[in-house]
């Protein structure tokens, strides 16, 4: 009878100690998930396409738009700026969305299939309408945004960053209330 005992007795100390060990692995801070972030925040998709516009100033001509996407991570918000070119009028349009990620409720995380690729989009669903879109003088606010990845592991990869920069962002809020 002590032998059994002293056998369910370690199985429950190394049993009990392996599981520590493994939260203690998937416990990323939050400098060190912004920094992840931060190094692959460089391989959202820039999309180049051509459109078939409708509109009488382009006549029914094939234009090629270019978008271009950059975003950053400074001061704990994700900032984007976003720029689509014409070609046929040469005009560039710009929108720059700054979003706090200490506001991060709900990470999701979808294929998109286009006819020439596909896309995973990463949606980062806000506490709130935080999400501030700036362009031509004008203000919004957003409660989401939207990143998109050519590559599933990376997509995969960064939504689980983000899913748990949301979940470190809803203890910091807990604990700020009390």
């Amino acid at each position: 009878m002590k032998k059994l005992n002293l056998i369910v007795f370690t199985l429950l100390i190394f049993s009990a100690n392996n599981v520590h060990s493994q939260e203690k692995q998937n416990d990323a801070t939050w400098e060190e998930t912004i920094n992840f972030i931060s190094e692959n925040l460089k391989y959202t998709v820039i999309e180049s396409l051509q459109q078939k516009f409708n509109q009488q100033s382009f006549d029914n001509e094939y234009a090629t738009i270019a978008n271009k996407t950059k975003h950053s991570i400074k001061d704990n918000f994700l900032n984007t700026k976003f720029s689509s070119t014409y070609n046929k009028d040469k005009s560039v349009s710009y929108v720059y969305f700054e979003t706090p990620l200490n506001k991060l409720k709900k990470v999701t995380l979808e294929k998109a299939i286009n006819d020439e690729f596909t896309t995973f989009n990463i949606g980062l669903k806000l506490t709130g309408k935080f999400a501030k879109r700036t362009s031509d003088d004008e203000e919004k606010f957003f409660d989401s945004i939207l990143l998109s990845f050519d590559d599933h592991t990376l997509a995969n990869r960064m939504t689980k960053a983000f899913q748990h920069l949301a979940y470190l962002a809803s203890e910091k809020r807990k604990q700020s209330k009390f």
